[in-house]
C-alpha cells in the first residue's frame, strides 16, 4: 500500500462519519481505469463537481476510497472526498481538482508529475496594501488571510486568480517583478480597461477631468469595481460617482507641481500609478458635500462593502485621511 493511500484511508471512520455512515472496514483498491481512456498530454485540465468522463474516473480511482464509485461522475460523494483530501494535505477545501491537487495526489494522467511550469510567481504589486488570500477563485469566498506589499506569490493560475498554498489571490494585485515602481504611472492606457463613462462623477476638474473624460483601471479590478457598482446601484439607484482611476506619471508631476508633498505623491510613487485603486466623488467649491465624505450615506456603505468585492479603504476612519479613496486588495 502507498504512503499516500495509506493516510487517506487511516481517516476512514471520519470520512464515514461525514458522509452519513456507519464505520466501515477498510476497502480493497479499485481496479485502475483503461490507460487507453486517458489523455496522455500533460497539459493539465481542472475538473470539478458536476464534470463527467474519463478524468473524473481516473482522480476517482486515485482517491481509492470506497464511498466513490468509479462512475466518471464528479457526484457528492466525490466532491466530499476531494474536499478532505485537500484539508488532509494543506491546501484550500475547494473541492476543484486543479493543478495544484494533481501534484499532491503525485501527478496528473500521462504525466510523471505535474509540470514545474505550472506553477508561476508573482510579487503584489503596492507596498502599501495587501492582497487578500481567498479560500475560493470568488469574490463571494471568504478572506482567511492576505500577503503583504511587495511579498513574492508563488501558484497555479487559475482564471482571474492565482492558487497558492495558502488560498486564493487575485492576478489584478499582482505583478511579474519585485519591484515595479519604474512602471508606476506609465502603464501602458492599451494594457487596461475603460472604465464606463456612465460611472463619472458629474464635475469637472483639473487636469481636463470632465463627464466624458475616459478614465481606466486594471482589467481585473474592473471585474470587481462592476460587482461593486451594480451592489451600489442596487441599493441606492444611482452609480457611485468616480472622479479618479489610474494617474499617469505626468499627472502625478503635475499635482506634486502644484501641492507638493505630502498633499500630493512623490511622482511615481502613487497610489493610483498602478491602475489598482479608485476615487469615489469629492466635494467641490460647488458642491462641497459628497456622499463618500466620512459617515455620509455612500461611504458608510463602501465600509461595510467594498471589501466584498474586492475594494478597501486603506485610511482610518475620520481621520484626514481619502474616505473616497478604495485600493484594490483582491
Amino acid at each position: 500500500m502507498s504512503l499516500r493511500r495509506a493516510r487517506i484511508l487511516a481517516g476512514s471512520t471520519g470520512i464515514a462519519t461525514l458522509l452519513g455512515m456507519g464505520a466501515v472496514a477498510v476497502p480493497a483498491a479499485h481496479a485502475a481505469p483503461s490507460p487507453a481512456a486517458i489523455s496522455p498530454s500533460c497539459q493539465i485540465a481542472t475538473i470539478g463537481y458536476g464534470d463527467t468522463g474519463a478524468l473524473v474516473k481516473a482522480w476517482q480511482w486515485r482517491l481509492h476510497s470506497r464511498w466513490v464509485a468509479l462512475n466518471s461522475t464528479f457526484d457528492p460523494a466525490t466532491l466530499t472526498m476531494t474536499k478532505y483530501f485537500q484539508t488532509t494535505h494543506g491546501l484550500p477545501a475547494t473541492g476543484v481538482v486543479d493543478p495544484t491537487t494533481w501534484s499532491a495526489i503525485g501527478s496528473y494522467p500521462g504525466c510523471s508529475s505535474v509540470p514545474a511550469a505550472s506553477l508561476v510567481t508573482r510579487y503584489v504589486t503596492a507596498n502599501d496594501t495587501r492582497a487578500n488570500i481567498r479560500t475560493a477563485p470568488s469574490y463571494s469566498a471568504a478572506i482567511i488571510g492576505s500577503y503583504p506589499g511587495r511579498s513574492q506569490v508563488t501558484g497555479v493560475l487559475a482564471g482571474d486568480w492565482l492558487q497558492t498554498s495558502r488560498g486564493y489571490v487575485n492576478q489584478g494585485t499582482l505583478t511579474t517583478t519585485s519591484d515595479p515602481s519604474d512602471t508606476n504611472g506609465r502603464i501602458a492606457l492599451s494594457s487596461m480597461c475603460e472604465v464606463p463613462l456612465a460611472w463619472n462623477a458629474a464635475h469637472s476638474f483639473d487636469p481636463g477631468y470632465t463627464k466624458s473624460a475616459q478614465r481606466y483601471l486594471n482589467c481585473y479590478a474592473l471585474v470587481g469595481l462592476n460587482q461593486l457598482q451594480n451592489a451600489y446601484r442596487a441599493k441606492f439607484g444611482s452609480w457611485a460617482a468616480i472622479d479618479l482611476t489610474y494617474r499617469s506619471f505626468a499627472e502625478q508631476q503635475y499635482w506634486y507641481k502644484l501641492l507638493g508633498f505630502p498633499q500630493a505623491a512623490v511622482p511615481g510613487t502613487s497610489n493610483h500609478g498602478y491602475g489598482q485603486a479608485v476615487d469615489f466623488e469629492e466635494g467641490d467649491a460647488t458642491n462641497p458635500v459628497s456622499p463618500f465624505d466620512w459617515g455620509r450615506p455612500g461611504n458608510t456603505w463602501l465600509q461595510a462593502n467594498s471589501e466584498r468585492y474586492g475594494f478597501v479603504n486603506p485610511f482610518s476612519y475620520g481621520t484626514f485621511g481619502e474616505s473616497y479613496h478604495h485600493s484594490f486588495v483582491g
